[in-house]
């Protein structure tokens, strides 16, 4: 994350783990793309809280017929590099 701001002229993309996505949220990430399937499985693992008033969902691609139900989900930043954001509960 430190050296990110070396390449601020272009997009980084973060994969995680879930304190890796925390760490980036709180850095003020200006995009998510969520990956939404539609399971409940037992876990000990789980995507960071963030405040979902403080996203908008720019687009959507559902793969509702695949043997395991699934959304991608493209979120934006309502106030593009608050830091503040993905520091509240998740809706």
């Amino acid at each position: 994350m430190a050296r990110a701001s070396e390449h601020a002229d272009r997009p980084l993309m973060v994969l995680g783990g879930a304190q890796v996505y925390a760490l980036a949220l709180a850095a003020g990430a200006e995009e998510q793309i969520l990956t939404q399937v539609h399971l409940s499985p037992e876990g000990d693992t789980f995507y960071p809280h963030f405040d979902r008033a403080e996203w908008t969902e720019t687009r959507r691609e559902p793969h509702l017929d695949a043997e395991v139900p699934f959304e991608f989900v493209w979120l934006a930043r309502l106030v593009p590099g608050d830091p503040a954001a993905g520091r509240g509960s998740a809706s």
